[in-house]
């Protein structure tokens, strides 16, 4: 009964933080990618996606995602092109994701206050709404998201047991994979965890099964293959010389950690809290809970690993997977010092650093949430781009016009 509960207040937690944030997004329209994915699909269409790129027009760059094109076929049958209802559902999703993020940082810690955290940094975070919130191409994301944080739900529930119920962890590395590439970093970034918890002291951890290690080996080598077969005959990107690859990787980091460049209104401040709150736990580590340390190790981890993708291109909307690990790391580190702190004084200036600090990260991902205003500038650029492409409906081409009427945007 206790665990319904604080599942329950994790959800409602995510979804009332969600709607207060992101609401403005319901009543914004498509933008950019959406015009060519937002449409309908053909039995045909979802066969090829399985054996070639997930967009055989050319128009986005060769990847392999299957399961994504199979995901926005079933989305156009429920909602068509009702923008509302489209960004109603990545609220709803993204609500459900950042309530997976605390149901796993409890599971990792069991602490309910780096729990509550987690799902509040991950509502906040300025990383989350070009990866999440407010672009309906990247509901993509959103699936990914998912699918990742309930594979490492279930590996913490069966990590002390035996092969067999390890196995299911490979179907969602293959289900990760086959929405999105970088998803190929969930089971190495599982095994890294369960070795982090092990040198934490996690009572009664054995080693992962070598029979699962190879497996994950084994899979890995066939998911690469095939995606290589797949796209055999469409172009692709070379590989990065190793300057430009470590250039990529430090960059995409740095953007998701310390928020920089700070450009944005209230972005140096939340740039200086998000840099400052992880170094002054690091400095006070001895004194910090367990629990405030395997949170920040682990989401060390996890932001590290599922970096490494980006060697070869970095873009902000795709580090969804990196920003998970960030908040997991603020969240341990927030919690610990609070938890550290030497009498209530110093506990309520460090309350009150922390409250600021999510201040500054709230009005920095509401003001890059306004990018998607659908009379914005930002917006309007794609729209005279996207009007040139010829997978986009003639109809959808008419309606971009009549957006740059005089008085169209009431």
């Amino acid at each position: 009964m206790r665990q319904l509960a604080l599942a329950l207040l994790l959800l409602l937690s995510a979804s009332v933080s969600t709607f207060l944030l992101h609401r403005q997004t319901l009543s914004y329209g498509f933008d950019y990618d959406d015009y060519h994915f937002v449409r309908p699909y053909s039995r045909a269409e979802l066969i090829a996606a399985f054996d070639g790129p997930w967009d055989p027009s050319g128009i986005e760059r060769p990847y392999y995602r299957p399961l994504t094109i199979s995901f926005y076929a079933a989305r156009f049958e429920m909602l068509g092109i009702n923008a509302t209802a489209h960004h109603l559902l990545s609220l709803a999703l993204f609500s459900l994701a950042a309530a997976l993020a605390g149901w796993f940082a409890l599971r990792l810690t069991a602490s309910v206050l780096v729990a509550l955290l987690t799902t509040l940094i991950y509502v906040l975070h300025p990383a989350m709404p070009y990866s999440l919130v407010a672009w309906v191409t990247n509901q993509m994301h959103l699936l990914e998201s998912i699918v990742v944080l309930t594979a490492l739900i279930w590996w913490h529930a069966v990590h002390t047991r035996g092969i067999g119920w390890w196995l299911p962890l490979l179907g969602f590395a293959v289900a990760a994979f086959l929405i999105k590439e970088d998803g190929i970093m969930l089971l190495p970034s599982i095994l890294v965890l369960h070795g982090m918890c092990r040198r934490l002291g996690d009572a009664g951890v054995r080693p992962a099964p070598r029979e699962f290690i190879a497996a994950a080996v084994l899979l890995a080598v066939l998911l690469i293959g095939v995606r290589g077969w797949a796209l055999a005959h469409a172009a692709s990107d070379r590989r990065p010389p190793a300057g430009v690859a470590l250039t990529n990787y430090v960059h995409g980091l740095n953007g998701v950690l310390r928020l920089v460049p700070a450009d944005r209104r209230w972005q140096l401040a939340a740039s200086w809290f998000v840099s400052l709150g992880p170094l002054t736990a690091l400095v006070t580590w001895r004194r910090l809970s367990r629990d405030a340390r395997v949170a920040m190790s682990g989401g060390l981890a996890i932001a590290l690993m599922f970096n490494l993708p980006f060697v070869f291109i970095t873009k902000a909307e795709q580090m969804h997977l990196v920003a998970l690990g960030i908040v997991l790391l603020l969240a341990g580190a927030c919690a610990g010092l609070l938890q550290a702190a030497p009498g209530w004084i110093v506990r309520s200036g460090i309350a009150l650093a922390c409250a600021a600090g999510f201040a500054s990260l709230g009005a920095v991902a509401r003001d890059i949430t306004r990018d998607f205003d659908p009379y914005g500038p930002i917006v309007l650029a794609h729209d005279d781009i996207v009007r040139a492409w010829a997978a986009v409906p003639a109809d959808l081409r008419e309606y971009l016009a009549r957006k740059r009427l005089p008085g169209a945007a009431q």
